[in-house]
């Protein structure tokens, strides 16, 4: 059910009559802390997609490329209906082609949650309407006043399969009150926001199906693991090559290798080598140096022991050499 958006409510009796959401949002600069901690915590009861519909879930975080994803990965092999979990309002779009058309949608979950999902294929007509001809692609347009539509806990999103991408969509959750720890704490306060308050969508589900969720999740690798962690976006250690580091691409810092322990135990790894996916090791995560092989070509990283905040790296072609070389690429938190 389409309700009206806030700037319909013009006053408080308004408000209370036609049942108008509450003044604040994700994006709200004015939300003080006490707003953030007073606001109800929403409670999702209604799967955002039917559980007989998925071959299984990966769970946050992960990797895709050089990236750690602080969302969940929705593996399917048929177009399903996405739905609203809660009572939430549409508040960003965004259109693109990926071997097709799909689009990206962020929606405020009472007043400080932030629900997104990527790589849908078909949202409702209402949604795609949104789209404007002079709307730049890959780029998120925030919606403003009318333009926001709200939606009821049970009402049609969309529906995806992503079926020319391997299948898999995004399901993520933003709380504005979390603050997820990491070594240069800084760097997110400032520009990755998404990193920073990224937590496990599945959190905000009701016992039962927060269960029957977390019997599908399973590894990067496709092992089933039935009630495994489903995490935040942190997985940095201090003193230790685990986490995210980043390199400058023009005047801002980009992440561009990641080095993390999967769901199963595994090492995962992204961003090592150009063409390479995610890598799984062995890998030393807990000491500060270490060397490995990916395909024909030897990758040595290691944290400056001058500072290690900063992640020294080389490689070359063939077997891991005896002694650390030279580095050609350095890393910062």
């Amino acid at each position: 059910m389409v309700r009206p958006t806030l700037s319909a409510c013009l006053v408080p009796l308004a408000l209370a009559l036609v049942g108008c959401p509450p003044p604040c949002g994700y994006d709200d600069a004015q939300q003080s802390e006490r707003d953030l901690a007073d606001s109800t915590r929403p409670v999702f009861r209604t799967p955002v997609v039917a559980l007989d519909d998925l071959l299984g879930i990966f769970p946050s975080p992960n990797t895709s490329g050089h990236i750690l994803k602080v969302h969940s990965y929705m593996k399917v092999d048929h177009e399903v209906d996405v739905v609203a979990p809660a009572d939430m309002t549409l508040v960003a779009v965004d259109h693109y082609d990926q071997g097709g058309s799909q689009y990206k949608l962020d929606f405020d979950v009472g007043c400080r949650h932030r629900m997104y999902l990527d790589h849908i294929d078909t949202p409702i007509d209402a949604i795609r309407d949104l789209v404007t001809t002079d709307h730049t692609v890959g780029e998120l347009r925030f919606l403003e006043g009318d333009e926001r539509i709200e939606f009821s806990e049970g009402d049609l999103l969309g529906t995806t399969g992503n079926l020319t991408s391997g299948g898999s969509w995004d399901f993520g959750l933003l709380d504005a009150r979390r603050r997820n720890d990491f070594v240069n704490q800084e760097r997110y306060e400032d520009e990755l926001r998404s990193f920073l308050h990224g937590m496990c969508p599945f959190d905000l589900y009701t016992t039962d199906l927060r269960v029957a969720y977390a019997d599908l999740f399973m590894s990067v690798r496709g092992e089933p693991l039935p009630q495994a962690a489903c995490g935040d976006g942190s997985q940095d250690v201090a003193g230790t090559l685990a986490g995210t580091w980043f390199t400058v691409q023009g005047d801002a810092p980009a992440p561009q290798l990641v080095i993390y322990s999967d769901i199963d135990g595994t090492i995962a790894t992204g961003g090592l080598t150009d063409g390479e996916g995610v890598v799984f090791g062995p890998f030393p995560e807990t000491r500060g140096r270490g060397c490995f092989t990916v395909g024909a070509v030897w990758v040595w990283l290691e944290l400056d022991p001058d500072d290690d905040t900063r992640l020294l790296r080389s490689h070359g072609d063939g077997p891991c050499p005896a002694d650390p070389p030279e580095p050609t690429v350095t890393y910062a938190r």
